[in-house]
């Protein structure tokens, strides 16, 4: 199909390509989808469509919890169906993708938007870090505020020197 649409350069790419694209293999009778707050089941997977700097954010939040880099995996067709919702129903993870051109039309996902899918086994432990965050920010934000100004000076100082930068200022 993808090649007769002129998407590969031949049909040995097309093929190749299209085995690697994400499948569930079991059937299912049908589908439930609901917006997360107001879902009345656990879910097995969890789309999220935002903008760039969401995806960021969810990425850092990740990262936060595991320690392990985001590795998307995506081809730009079956983006929506294939790479959101069974890479991560398949793989139990998270996968991020830029979409395609289907689910740009039919689901309406604009140009300046991405979508994330979350395995619902993985729903809890992102929810946690994204809480645990915002509480050591809020924690840092009350201890800052606590600190004198020659203290805050000091903590700047030892984050630029630990980063390899050298004052030229008196007082060095």
């Amino acid at each position: 199909k993808y090649f007769e649409l002129g998407r590969f350069k031949d049909l040995k790419t097309a093929k190749a390509a299209t085995e690697k694209l994400s499948i569930i293999k079991e059937r299912y009778w049908g589908i439930v989808y609901s917006p997360l707050d107001e879902a009345t089941f656990k879910p097995d997977v969890v789309l999220i469509i935002t903008e760039p700097v969401g995806g960021m954010k969810l990425a850092q939040t990740i990262v936060y919890s595991s320690g392990d880099k985001v590795r998307p995996n995506f081809a730009g067709i079956q983006s929506l169906c294939g790479d959101a919702l069974a890479n991560p129903f398949i793989t139990g993870g998270v996968n991020f993708t830029l979409g395609c051109d289907g689910s740009r039309n039919a689901a309406d996902i604009k140009d300046n938007e991405m979508t994330i899918g979350i395995s619902g086994e993985k729903l809890e432990e992102v929810k946690q870090a994204e809480i645990n965050k915002k509480n050591i920010k809020k924690s840092m934000a009350d201890l800052l505020k606590m600190l004198h100004p020659k203290d805050f000076e000091y903590i700047v100082d030892l984050i630029f020197q630990y980063s390899g930068w050298k004052k030229l200022t008196p007082g060095a």
